[in-house]
């Protein structure tokens, strides 16, 4: 029995790593380019200095459109005006939806409120 199950996970475990790893990958076609990252903390290390100035060089060099990760947190980050044209106007929907909380329906009796209203 033991000889049997030992064959069975030499066969299934790189067919479960390969699908496991394409996943990754798949999920990583579709953001920007952006700066390298480290794993836990993201790119907090490569923000020192003029914040400003900082993201005008990474606009230089990897395009208007880029792709940070601040901890857990990825962000987009659009610093062209024909960029957030596009971004505001034609994919408002999926850039501009906030996520629907029970805090904000009870502050905002279901959502009503201009401030917090979806």
């Amino acid at each position: 029995m033991a000889m049997l199950l030992s064959f069975l996970l030499i066969i299934f475990l790189p067919f479960l790593l390969s699908l496991i790893t394409k996943k990754i990958k798949d999920s990583k076609h579709n953001l920007p380019p952006g700066p390298k990252k480290l794993p836990i903390i993201g790119n907090l290390h490569q923000l020192q200095g003029m914040l400003h100035r900082y993201l005008h060089d990474l606009a230089k060099k990897h395009g208007p459109v880029m792709h940070l990760r601040l901890g857990f947190v990825p962000m987009v980050i659009i610093s062209s005006k024909e960029a957030a044209e596009e971004a505001l106007k034609t994919h408002d929907h999926e850039c501009c939806t906030r996520p629907n909380t029970v805090a904000a329906r009870v502050f905002s009796r279901d959502n009503k409120n201009i401030g917090l209203g979806a």
